[in-house]
């Protein structure tokens, strides 16, 4: 009788085991596949958003800075463009003699993908900018043929900018390659529990020197703005401090939220690419 219920106590136990080990297959299976739907969903806003974005080129007396900078609205058909303050100013101190130029090139107008490839055209830099967040704005005429995401749900909810939101980038991408408009398959990690005057912590974002102004993308959209970025480390402007930073300069802001745009604004633009 007790060899009877040994057994039946070891099948019990078996059993016990044996769901425990199918429940927690089961939860890291969900939890592995709710990710994956992250990650594909911030892939997804990075390169349906490439048309959002541009490249820009400013010329000093004795020096020429790279960097990116992303559509946030428009008038009168002019497009009032973010970007960081020290990728359209003298980031080398020096006082100049005359005028910094500064140009943007557009995503696929021509081959806007690799370096060297379409055309580029004149940005008049506003006068308000925040030297201190490195946050500037330019504006240029939008030429013939551009289209942008102007009615989509482009802008990334606080929780993208806290630990341990994951995002992409847009941008130029490390050697061999140096392609510009790149967005890497794997994303970076918002170390910061929240941005620390309105900056954001990411680590692993490889961003490659020249992304300066390009936005960073969560499942939800852009978050902020790159400000610097190394190998292993980097720093973003959060995008509810540009917008904050528009609105008081009176300058047009088009991004907002998905739930704050009406439904028949939402098109599957940012989802196609």
């Amino acid at each position: 009788m007790k060899r009877s219920q040994d057994h039946v106590s070891a099948s019990l136990s078996w059993t016990a085991a044996r769901a425990a080990i199918l429940l927690i297959v089961s939860v890291l299976f969900l939890t592995s596949k709710a990710m994956s739907q992250i990650e594909d969903e911030g892939v997804t806003f990075a390169l349906g958003l490439r048309s959002n974005v541009v490249r820009i080129e400013t010329q000093t007396r004795n020096h020429m800075e790279e960097g990116f900078g992303f559509v946030a609205g428009a008038n009168a058909g002019s497009l009032y463009i973010v970007t960081a303050h020290h990728v359209v100013s003298d980031s080398q101190g020096k006082k100049q003699e005359g005028p910094i130029q500064v140009k943007v090139e557009f995503f696929g107008l021509r081959d806007g993908i690799h370096v060297g490839g379409g055309e580029l055209y004149e940005a008049k830099r506003m006068e308000a900018y925040d030297e201190s967040h490195d946050l500037a704005v330019l504006t240029v005429p939008a030429p013939p043929g551009f289209r942008w995401n102007s009615r989509c749900r482009c802008m990334g909810r606080p929780q993208e900018q806290q630990r341990p939101a994951e995002l992409y980038f847009i941008g130029k991408s490390k050697k061999p390659e140096s392609s510009n408009w790149y967005v890497a398959p794997t994303p970076g990690h918002v170390t910061s529990k929240a941005p620390r005057d309105s900056e954001i912590d990411i680590d692993g974002l490889w961003a490659a020197p020249g992304s300066s102004g390009g936005p960073v993308i969560g499942a939800t959209g852009i978050a902020g703005m790159i400000l610097s970025s190394t190998s292993d480390h980097t720093k973003a402007l959060s995008i509810d401090f540009i917008k904050a930073a528009f609105l008081k300069w009176g300058y047009p802001w088009t991004l907002d939220y998905a739930k704050d745009v009406p439904q028949d604004m939402k098109p599957p633009a940012c989802t196609k690419y």
